[in-house]
């Protein structure tokens, strides 16, 4: 059964609604094909909005770059963020969280998972992790260039209590771009990479 959903753009912090000028979008759900919930393999999703977003009237609300030969490098610093608790028995953050963690190697995560594949990017930190609620929040790259790319999509922590020594798992965004992505966007206004 499908149900609607509406996405928030512009927001950072749900407790007000004076930090930055929001608006809610109707949007629908496209699951990959072949996403398998026991192993998350194909953990990704697409929202596709029933209006385009207007960035003239909202100037905070800004597209991300994605690519498809953009994939960081063990020991590659890059940004997480996400509404998610600390833990999985807290509520989700009011106000937008935000945090640097390093791309670490697939073979030096297999120590803490065991199924994943070269569709994952492994990625920790000794201050924060991904949590319960951070779910498709993006893994940002700034370029040598000065822009941002999505080069990941939150995927799982390790256990309930989300430490941050562990590894994080997130989706490789570059390996879903020509056929997920582009196919299911193909009506879509595409922003022009910098």
């Amino acid at each position: 059964a499908s149900r609607n959903l509406f996405v928030t753009l512009g927001d950072v912090d749900r407790s007000t609604s004076a930090e930055a000028r929001s608006i809610e979008i109707p949007a629908e759900s496209i699951f990959h094909p072949h996403f398998d919930a026991m192993t998350y393999k194909n953990n990704i999703a697409l929202l596709k909005l029933k209006t385009p977003v207007d960035f003239d009237a909202y100037p905070n609300v800004r597209p991300i770059c994605i690519s498809s030969d953009a994939s960081p490098s063990p020991g590659t610093s890059v940004t997480i963020a996400g509404w998610g608790g600390s833990d999985f028995y807290a509520p989700n953050a009011m106000k937008l969280n935000e945090a640097t963690v390093q791309v670490i190697g697939l073979s030096d995560c297999k120590v803490w998972y065991n199924a994943m594949d070269d569709n994952s990017i492994c990625a920790r930190s000794t201050q924060s992790n991904i949590c319960f609620g951070d779910a498709g929040g993006p893994m940002m790259y700034l370029t040598p260039a000065g822009y941002y790319q999505n080069v990941g999509v939150a995927s799982f922590p390790k256990t309930v209590q989300c430490p941050a020594h562990y590894g994080a798992v997130y989706t490789r965004t570059a390996n879903y771009v020509e056929d997920f992505i582009e196919s299911n966007t193909q009506d879509a206004k595409w922003c022009p990479t910098p």
